[in-house]
C-alpha cells in the first residue's frame, strides 16, 4: 500500500461516503496507482483534506468513459460537466485525450479502514 497526494481546486471539493471517482488528464496516475493505495486529497487553498482508498485505476480515452463512470465523479454528474471541469483544470480537453480514471472509496469516518 502506497500513499499519494492529489490536489483539487476548491471549486471541485465535493465528496460523498462510499464509491466515486476522479478523472485526471493523461496516464500519469493510471501508471502510478494501484488498488489498495491511499489517496490524500488536498485542496489547493490548503483548507481541506480527504482520505480515500483506491479501488480501481484505468486509463482510457475520455470519450470511452461510460455514462456511469462520468456520473460517479466525486463532483460533477455527467460527461459535459466533467469535460468543462477538466478544461478549467488542464486547459483544452479533447474527447480523444487519454485520461486516468481513479475509482476510490471514502470512509464514513476519517481513519476508518474500508478494506
Amino acid at each position: 500500500m502506497n500513499e499519494h497526494q492529489i490536489e483539487l481546486l476548491p471549486e471541485n471539493w465535493a465528496f460523498a461516503v462510499g464509491r466515486q471517482n476522479t478523472v485526471r488528464k493523461g496516464d500519469k496516475w493510471a501508471n502510478k496507482l494501484s488498488p489498495g493505495d491511499v489517496l490524500n486529497f488536498v485542496s489547493t487553498d490548503g483548507k481541506s483534506q480527504q482520505v480515500a482508498w483506491v479501488t480501481r485505476v484505468t486509463k482510457a480515452r475520455f470519450e470511452a468513459l461510460t455514462d456511469a463512470e462520468c456520473g460517479e465523479n466525486h463532483c460533477y454528474d455527467g460527461r459535459e460537466k466533467l469535460a468543462s471541469a477538466l478544461a478549467r483544470a488542464y486547459g483544452a480537453i479533447r474527447f480523444d485525450d487519454i485520461v486516468s480514471l481513479i475509482e476510490f472509496r471514502v470512509p464514513a469516518v476519517q481513519g476508518q479502514d474500508l478494506k
